[in-house]
């Protein structure tokens, strides 16, 4: 599966009380941004995660290599040094 998923440790609470894990989709493959291929996986798991109760806030598309790691070091509560 291109990509990985990057759950945040911070909460938000709701109205009804309930904290619900915000989570970003950091989506890895040149070919993604070349439009080779269609990114079929991030909607999958948009769905899947929403269904579960979690919060998907925000989703990116990097190259391979080098781009991944600095999009995990610019996620909330990323953690690569």
């Amino acid at each position: 599966m291109a990509g990985l998923l990057h759950v945040t440790e911070r909460m938000r609470e709701h109205t009804d009380g309930m904290k619900q894990i915000r989570v970003e989709l950091i989506n890895t493959g040149t070919e993604i941004l070349l439009g080779s291929i269609v990114n079929t996986n991030a909607a999958w798991l948009g769905n899947r995660l929403f269904e579960a109760g979690f919060r998907v806030e925000r989703e990116t598309v990097v190259p391979d290599g080098y781009a991944i790691n600095e999009a995990m070091r610019e996620a909330p509560g990323g953690r690569i040094s």
